[in-house]
């Protein structure tokens, strides 16, 4: 089976959504947290409130809430106590700052899981066209 360019690109936008979705998602499970970045992120971030509105319906309607938590203070730990000072940046500081491969790998999603659904939408708007012959040759 001969695999198109827009498939071979939606296989990445899949997992980088599933991952913002998951990321963004656990942080809202936070109890200290979660309320702080998911007010700031309704301010200042619509797509980082989206993945969070969208993430924590998932994780809720999986039943992976102990580990979406556990994610989520590893993840989030080093942030707690800046976020807590200061919630009016918080979405400064979770996009700003660098909390480990887990969080880079966390934006890279954020950023990339938009941009790799365009370019599947474009590889499947320019996809090659079967060719289909009506007429009989001379």
């Amino acid at each position: 089976m001969k695999l198109r360019m827009f498939q071979w690109l939606l296989l990445p936008a899949v997992l980088a959504t599933a991952n913002a979705l998951y990321g963004w998602g656990s942080l809202t499970l936070l109890d200290d947290l979660g309320p702080v970045a998911e007010h700031s992120a309704q301010r200042e971030a619509a797509l980082t409130w989206t993945y969070m509105q969208g993430g924590r319906r998932l994780i809720e309607a999986t039943g992976v809430q102990a580990a979406a938590i556990a994610h989520a203070e590893a993840m989030f730990a080093p942030a707690r106590e800046a976020l807590r000072a200061n919630p009016a940046i918080a979405m400064d500081l979770l996009h700003r700052a660098d909390y480990g491969f887990q969080h880079r790998l966390l934006i890279w999603s954020h950023w990339g899981a938009p941009s790799l659904w365009l370019a599947t939408l474009l590889a499947y708007a320019l996809r090659q066209k079967a060719i289909v012959s009506t007429r009989r040759l001379r």
